[in-house]
Order: C-alpha cells, then sequence, then structure tokens
C-alpha cells in the first residue's frame, strides 16, 4: 500500500482551491517537462502542495516505455482518480496505450508532443506555455512517506547542507563505491541531479525501432536553435554550473531538421571557456559511427566525458529485427577510437534482453561486448512488449521463466567482470557500473 493510498482517507484541510499536486512517473525528459509545467502553474498564482489530499489539481506525468512502467502508470491513475480533485494526465501513456487509459480514465489529458494543450485547461493563463523557456532541472516527487525524498528535499534548501553533502560525495563514496555509483539505482535516487544543468536540445524522434512506442508520443522531430542552446548553456555557466548534461528524445539527431548537427553544436560548446564537463544522453548509436571524425577531434579538447549510448544488442540478427542501422563490429570499433580519444571518457550503455526470437548465443553477442571495449555504466531491460509496436507481432517470444534466467546470468556476469550489479524488479532491469 502506498503512502497517498494510506493518506487519502484523512481530511482535507478547509482552503484546498488553487492548490496543484504534481506527480511524474516518467523519464529525465519528461521529468524536466513535469518542472516546466510547475513552472507554469505558479506562473498562474497556484500553489504546488507536497500532498494530493490538499489539492484541487492532480497532475500525473507518465510513461509507457515498457509494460511494467505502463502498468505502473495505470495503477496512479487509478489511485489518484479516488482523490476530491481533478486529475488530469499527462506524458506519453496517453498516445502510447490510448485505449487502456481511456479504460481506466475519461478526464482531461495533456500529451508529450503537444504540452501547449495545459492551455486548454488553465485557460486564463497570463503568459502561455509556449512562451516559458524550458527549464534545466527535473522535477522530483516529494512524498513524506519517503525517508530519501524528505533527506534530498532538506539537503536542497540549504546551502551548507548541499556543500556537505557535495563534499562527502566526493571524497568519501567515491572512494567507498567507484567514480559512476551515482549514475545507477539505487544512488541516482539520492543523487539524482549530480549538480547538473541540463539542456533539452532537440524533441521528437525520426527513427523507426521495431520495438519503442515513444515515437508516437513524442512526434516528429524539432530541434532548438543552435544560438538558443548556447544561450542556454552560457547562462549556466554564469550561475556557476559545471556539468551539462544534454537531453533530447536521441541526442544524435540534433539539427538535421535546422541544417545543423551535434558535432557543431558541441564543438561551438566546447570551444568556449570554462572548468566544466558535457554529457550526452539518449544517444542512438548509428550517429556516433556517422560523426566518428567530429567527435575524435571534440574529445581531445577534454569538455566531453559522459556518452550514453541506446546499444540494445551485440548481435548483427537482433539488431536488424530491431531496425537499427547499424552493425555491432562498426560500433565496436568506433567506441574504441573514442576511448582512444580520450581515456577518461564514460561510456555508458542501454541493452535489452529477450527481444523475440533471441537465441541464447545472441544473447551472449551481447555480453561479449563487455570483452571488446570499457564500457562504464549503464542498464540491462528484459524485453517488453508494447502494444502497437512491430515486435509486439514476433515470434516466437522468449518466456519470462527464460529472461529472468538470462538476466540472472548477466547480473553473474557483471559481477565477475567486476562491475557493481544489481537487479531491480520493480523495471525488470540491471543496474551497473565499474568500480
Amino acid at each position: 500500500m502506498t503512502f497517498y493510498r494510506i493518506m487519502k482517507k484523512k481530511a482535507k484541510t478547509k482552503d484546498n482551491e488553487n492548490k496543484v499536486f504534481i506527480y511524474s512517473n516518467a523519464c529525465e525528459r519528461r521529468s524536466i517537462d513535469a518542472k516546466k509545467i510547475c513552472t507554469y502553474i505558479t506562473n498562474q498564482g497556484y500553489e504546488i502542495v507536497n500532498d494530493p489530499k490538499y489539492a484541487n489539481y492532480i497532475i500525473l506525468v507518465t510513461c509507457g516505455f515498457v509494460e511494467s512502467v505502463s502498468d505502473r502508470c495505470l495503477e496512479l491513475i487509478k489511485e489518484f482518480q479516488e482523490y476530491n480533485a481533478e486529475l488530469i494526465v499527462a506524458g506519453c501513456l496517453v498516445d502510447i496505450i490510448p485505449d487502456k487509459v481511456k479504460q481506466v480514465f475519461d478526464g482531461r489529458m495533456i500529451p508529450t508532443k503537444n504540452l501547449d494543450s495545459i492551455d486548454d485547461i488553465f485557460k486564463d493563463a497570463a503568459l502561455k506555455f509556449s512562451n516559458l523557456d524550458d527549464e534545466h532541472t527535473m522535477w522530483y516527487n516529494f512524498d513524506r512517506g519517503s525517508v530519501i525524498l524528505v533527506f534530498k528535499s532538506i539537503v536542497k534548501e540549504f546551502l551548507v547542507l548541499r556543500r556537505m553533502h557535495n563534499w562527502v560525495k566526493e571524497n568519501t563514496l567515491k572512494k567507498l563505491f567507484g567514480e559512476n555509483f551515482d549514475k545507477t539505482f539505487p544512488f541516482n535516487r539520492i543523487y539524482p541531479e549530480k549538480e547538473s544543468y541540463c539542456i533539452s536540445i532537440s524533441r521528437g524522434c525520426i527513427h523507426n525501432c521495431s520495438y519503442c512506442a515513444i515515437r508516437k508520443a513524442v512526434g516528429k522531430l524539432k530541434s532548438k536553435p543552435l544560438d538558443q542552446c548556447i544561450k542556454e548553456f552560457k547562462i549556466g555557466l554564469s550561475e556557476g554550473h559545471t556539468h551539462f548534461v544534454l537531453e533530447a528524445d536521441d541526442v544524435g539527431h540534433y539539427g538535421i531538421d535546422i541544417k545543423s548537427s551535434l558535432p557543431e553544436l558541441l564543438d561551438t560548446m566546447t570551444n568556449i571557456d570554462g572548468d566544466y564537463i558535457i554529457e550526452l544522453k539518449n544517444f542512438h548509436p548509428m550517429w556516433i559511427i556517422r560523426y566518428a571524425d567530429e567527435f575524435e577531434k571534440i574529445l581531445k579538447r577534454k569538455k566531453l566525458k559522459i556518452i550514453l549510448l541506446s546499444i540494445q544488442s551485440g548481435n548483427d540478427r537482433i539488431l536488424k529485427l530491431m531496425r537499427r542501422s547499424y552493425k555491432i563490429n562498426d560500433l565496436i570499433t568506433t567506441m574504441s577510437r573514442l576511448k582512444n580519444a580520450d581515456p577518461d571518457l564514460k561510456l555508458g550503455v542501454h541493452l535489452m534482453v529477450g527481444f523475440p526470437s533471441e537465441t541464447n548465443d545472441e544473447f551472449n553477442d551481447t555480453l561479449k561486448l563487455f570483452d571488446k571495449v570499457q564500457l562504464d555504466f549503464g542498464s540491462i531491460f528484459s524485453f517488453s512488449s508494447q502494444e502497437g509496436t512491430d515486435a509486439d507481432a514476433m515470434e516466437p517470444k522468449l518466456t519470462k521463466s527464460e529472461m529472468r534466467k538470462r538476466m540472472r546470468h548477466a547480473l553473474k556476469f557483471l559481477r565477475k567482470k567486476n562491475y557493481f550489479a544489481w537487479y531491480s524488479g520493480i523495471n525488470e532491469s540491471i543496474s551497473f557500473y565499474k568500480k
């Protein structure tokens, strides 16, 4: 039973007019959207509350990345409807599994690809949603039933505590658990911001991966003008930030709709003086192969330090079924080139186990990646069929039992390779980082 389900029967305060509770069960990109929604709401004179029983609006930001997360979002929709408040469902679930959402909810919704429709709900808004600047930090839920979130909230409020917190992290925890400990669960629940300044460089996706339904939710590619990205970067520098995260549904295809490119953006950024590092999130591997020469040059400036690649599989047949347009040997060669350009570069990966028809040998091809290139951190997910995708119709599908067997094998394999690694039943995934 969740904290909210326990508390919802208690009486509300007498004055909860114009109060909004925001809850995000979504990825980092959508959590940045949730933060922008928070700014929009407060600009209209609404108060953000930390408990849904005090609200007259509840905004739930959802995700449909895998079936287990979708199911959790559907449960949250049911839970939040039991409060004496209007529930507004936002995020990707709205477009990924619309029929299932309609089975449990008939209220107002805000799709990810049309966040501006929030103006149709808050019609007296003095400042339209589209006129707001993007946020540079993520929204974090506050749950008074969670010790971690209470701790995190207190630390964020006081500068002295933040400095002590960061000192302990840099001088004690990293020595105990390794340089990358804060990138994976459960530490990323305590250190989610990593003192980072997020810049959303584009929205939407041009790919058509057979297993992914996210494209339906995020729409077509729309890159932010390069000058605007640089402006936001310079603002972050002026505010004293040193860790910059470039966010997008795929950072690699930035600029192709505006006659620019990710290398052009990174070249401009990394030529700006300052003590900072840049991290790339959600990078389709095809782009790192295409831009290998440019990346080698940029990496030698020692500013681009972290890249997270969505590799998914180490086997060419499976990659072809996934409609991932690269060959694994080309990717390994490119990653090795980039590591040679800057040995301090941290490469993270997302991998998938149990894609339809994947044999045990093909699964082992994915694990062999760890023998061929230094991978520093990442996640391994069990394949989850999402309705409406081509992979949903592919056969034969692996049984749950076989996928759990492979995940156990992967966990044991990683630990033997000197990684911190652990399994999360919530997302059916393994998180790992190099010791």
